[in-house]
């Protein structure tokens, strides 16, 4: 892997009035390393999450559907029997 650093200047302003600079070299590998794992642990910490809980989402939504088509068929059956026959025959359920 390859080294990252930072480089900083800062000018000395000293009486002598010739132009001095102090250069601050910093390896911040081991830094720059963490914050990648730390966004990795994150990003598949909430995928890990968010994948049970869209799953259950949609089980739940299948479910909610098949009831309300199961309570229009009720609905249906209760006022015209034949209807419904029909659908049991037809093998639609």
């Amino acid at each position: 892997m390859a080294s990252n650093f930072v480089a900083s200047t800062m000018e000395l302003k000293l009486e002598d009035k010739k132009r001095r600079f102090i250069v601050i070299i910093k390896n911040v590998t081991n830094q720059r390393e963490l914050e990648s794992l730390k966004e990795d642990f994150v990003a598949t910490l909430t995928h890990d999450l968010k994948v049970p809980i869209i799953a259950e989402t949609n089980m739940l939504e299948l479910f909610l559907n098949k009831i309300s088509t199961l309570l229009a068929y009720l609905v249906i059956d209760f006022y015209e029997p034949s209807i419904i026959q029909n659908l049991i025959n037809t093998n639609y359920f």
